[in-house]
């Protein structure tokens, strides 16, 4: 600043390499600084200490191997930052399922129809558009349990012609 002279206008170079004067910070906390401030609190909040702080804003230094393990505090990082709605949902699949088989079916099916738009867009289809597909898997679908539903009936079918014929050879053998 300038007293008793004209002022003239400051480039952004001269700007950039002098501190911010009180006028220009308290400008800046409040158009949006402030948010970045607590947003940066937040996340301190979040770290035990200032490894896992500069992890979490700065990254790390060099880039890490393939076959690198992760460090305790990046996998803290991982699992603060999104990791955390992984887990629940990978929990909530195995406690929706009653065995082993049905949970990796049912994995493999949100993998296989998470990348079906994919798929269906570089490889050839004979279907013009998702709702096409998506009838024709629910058609499939349908016939399957149809099938499965045939199948529980004919063997509750068997088991009660043989629970009948057991129980009328029993009344047959009964004195009288």
């Amino acid at each position: 600043m300038v007293s008793g002279r004209q002022a003239e206008a400051e480039s952004e170079e001269e700007k950039l390499g002098r501190d911010e004067t009180k006028s220009e910070a308290l400008l800046w906390y409040r158009n949006g600084g402030k948010v970045v401030m607590e947003d940066e609190k937040d996340r301190a909040n979040l770290c035990g200490n200032w490894k896992q702080f500069h992890l979490m804003t700065q990254g790390r230094a060099e880039e890490r191997d393939e076959d690198q393990v992760p460090t305790r505090s990046e996998k803290l990082h991982w699992y603060r930052s999104g990791g955390l709605a992984v887990i629940d949902a990978r929990d909530n699949l195995a406690r929706d399922t009653s065995n082993w088989m049905q949970y990796k079916l049912t994995r493999d099916r949100q993998a296989f129809s998470a990348n079906l738009e994919d798929r269906m867009n570089t490889s050839w289809s004979q279907f013009k558009n998702k709702n096409e597909l998506s009838d024709h898997f629910a058609e499939q679908r349908n016939e399957e349990m149809d099938e499965r539903e045939k199948i529980r009936t004919q063997v509750r079918n068997r088991i009660s012609k043989e629970s009948m014929a057991k129980t009328t050879y029993e009344i047959n053998r009964q004195p009288r």
